[in-house]
């Protein structure tokens, strides 16, 4: 059984990423390891579903809880798990606020799917496969935008492989 390492083929979507960026005179993103791990959470729910997606669906959480009293226990539990969450977060607000290096909060999200010759991933032909993805990017007029927005300063890629496709996404913010 071969070892599918998909941190090298996330590793050379980012150099393709920076040499796009320094082919049009942009400011280079810079790598960060919490986007990447949202974008390899988002690649392992496509994965999972077998489907590209950008949005989350609706909350079936009244679905799930048909008695009225025990729906009043669990939506007491939810508001309260959320004004903590709240805290939380408006302290974390509060410590990037204090800690801002003139990003703008944009936050954008390609993803793709490509579907790999196994043989490629038993030779470890990574370098083929990443082109491939990034001529599957390139191929998206809203990726294209968002590597030309100079107001993007941070990018993270996720790569998850299911037999013989992959799922990619690459998250910017700026």
């Amino acid at each position: 059984m071969t070892i599918f390492h998909r941190s090298e083929l996330e590793r050379l979507l980012l150099e393709y990423t920076k040499d796009a960026r320094r082919e049009s005179d942009k400011e280079p993103l810079a790598y960060n390891p919490v986007l990447r791990n949202l974008a390899r959470n988002h690649s392992d729910r496509m994965s999972r579903r077998n489907k590209l997606w950008r949005r989350q669906k609706k909350s079936t959480i009244p679905k799930l809880i048909p008695n009225p009293i025990e729906a009043t226990i669990a939506w007491s539990l939810i508001t309260l798990g959320f004004l903590v969450a709240w805290i939380f977060a408006l302290l974390g607000l509060l410590i990037l606020w204090i800690g801002r290096k003139g990003y703008k909060k944009k936050v954008r999200e390609n993803v793709t799917m490509i579907t790999v010759d196994p043989e490629d991933i038993t030779e470890c032909r990574y370098r083929k496969i990443a082109r491939k993805l990034k001529k599957t990017f390139l191929n998206q007029p809203e990726y294209q935008e968002n590597l030309n927005d100079p107001e993007l300063k941070l990018t993270g890629i996720g790569i998850k492989r299911k037999k013989n496709a992959l799922y990619a996404t690459q998250i910017f913010y700026g």
